[in-house]
């Protein structure tokens, strides 16, 4: 039977630098017998084992799962690069693009519950390309960008319960929204002729307007520490060219973010003309999806390859 006072014993000895031989004359010159002596150290090899062995289970099942979601979230952002590049054909071909936005009009809730989750996944992938490189600021940002995410997922399934009520019956259907609300050619429809209440209504609409200004101002930013982060990784392939892409693209992003603020806080009257000067110039419109379309897949492109590179890493490091 285990001595569990030997044991002790010669646990805290080793652990003040005494070696075991010595430990184990020590005890001997005090009384206790050889077996006594076997089976403490024995009881010591036995615990050194198993710790030893929990160990490398809990690293190695953390790297694994680690790997599998940035494998995953690689092949996820394939997926949705492949999307950017229907999208940027689809802008080229006018008819095609007629059509299928007509379809995704009418799903458009279930389209971006479906677009938020993969867009979860993806981001998730760099969380974990941010612990095992010990980049906080990776690991921040991605977060916080999967936090918006979330949020936009649940909109989405908010939206998409409100059309299974049937309580509007536009629910999901952008276009038919637009024109129950604003009819083709309607003008009276903004109410001019009810000033009070235009006013009042447009006093929320401001507060609403900067409450999502505020919001997209903290996203752009930490997408800007999110490319920066990127950029920093010397030793994960393609990650430079990545976020020097996510770069470009938030920089456009807020480029013309600032631009709509501008007009829309000096001359709302001269943002709808830009509305109806584009609507009337449809070439301008496929050129900005045709660009931000490219940014976007060559981000999503060089992103994937950049999990992809990590993965491979630390998987042969493992």
């Amino acid at each position: 039977m285990v001595n569990y006072d030997i044991v002790k014993y010669l646990e805290e000895g080793s652990q003040s630098g005494f070696g075991l031989e010595l430990l184990k004359n020590k005890l001997l010159e005090s009384g206790f017998s050889e077996q006594d002596m076997n089976e403490a150290v024995e009881e010591i090899n036995r615990k050194r084992l198993n710790a030893n062995v929990s160990s490398n289970i809990e690293i190695s099942n953390g790297k694994y799962s680690g790997l599998v979601i940035m494998k995953v979230a690689a092949v996820v952002g394939i997926i949705l690069a492949l999307c950017s590049l229907i999208n940027i054909i689809l802008a080229l071909i006018p008819s095609l693009s007629l059509s299928l936005m007509e379809l995704i009009s009418k799903n458009l809730n279930v389209c971006l519950f479906i677009f938020f989750i993969l867009l979860i996944i993806f981001y998730l992938g760099f969380v974990y390309l941010g612990r095992n490189l010990g980049s906080r600021l990776l690991m921040i940002s991605s977060f916080v960008i999967i936090i918006f995410m979330v949020c936009g997922l649940g909109l989405a399934f908010y939206g998409f319960l409100k059309a299974s009520e049937g309580g509007n019956p536009y629910a999901g259907d952008l276009s038919g929204f637009v024109v129950s609300q604003f009819g083709e050619n309607d003008l009276s429809r903004f109410g001019f002729e009810d000033y009070e209440g235009q006013v009042q209504d447009s006093s929320k609409r401001m507060i609403i307007f900067y409450i999502v200004a505020g919001i997209l101002l903290i996203f752009f930013i930490n997408y800007i520490l999110f490319s920066a982060a990127l950029i920093r990784i010397n030793d994960v392939g393609f990650a430079r060219v990545a976020g020097i892409f996510n770069l470009v693209l938030i920089s456009a992003g807020v480029l013309l973010y600032s631009y709509l603020i501008y007009i829309f806080l000096t001359n709302l009257f001269s943002m709808l003309f830009l509305i109806l000067h584009m609507i009337s110039n449809p070439w301008i419109i496929t050129t900005i999806r045709v660009g931000i379309g490219a940014l976007g897949l060559l981000s999503l492109l060089f992103g994937s390859l950049t999990l992809f590179s990590g993965a491979k890493k630390f998987g042969t490091s493992g």
